[in-house]
């Protein structure tokens, strides 16, 4: 059974964060890598780098069921507490994400030091 967990972020708001499956975090992953040619608007980059490292606000929403508008309102404040559920109920993502950052990183140096011709 999937764990769930209630975030309560105040002012009778509460979020719920839900465990992903293994299919959900592969679908997700796909999903991501379809995006990647995607060039963000400026708006879409707030929901990009709104954190440190590679998670967006897209994967918060992924896990709570929600949509990205629904995160207009939350303070940094609401959004941390949500992002702690979140790596606390699904690692396996996150280490996942991070591995593939750290790839993308490695194969980005390494043609970055390929001779220009």
């Amino acid at each position: 059974m999937r764990l769930t967990k209630l975030v309560e972020l105040g002012e009778g708001i509460s979020v719920t964060v839900k465990e992903l499956t293994v299919a959900e975090v592969r679908a997700w992953l796909l999903e991501g890598e379809r995006a990647k040619g995607h060039k963000p608007s400026a708006a879409e980059s707030v929901g990009i780098l709104f954190f440190e490292g590679d998670t967006a606000l897209q994967d918060l929403a992924y896990m709570c069921g929600m949509k990205l508008s629904d995160f207009d309102d939350f303070t940094p404040s609401q959004i941390d507490k949500i992002m702690e559920v979140c790596k606390s109920l699904n690692p396996p993502f996150f280490r996942i994400q991070e591995e593939m950052a750290r790839t993308y990183q490695a194969a980005k140096a390494a043609n970055a030091s390929l001779p220009k011709s």
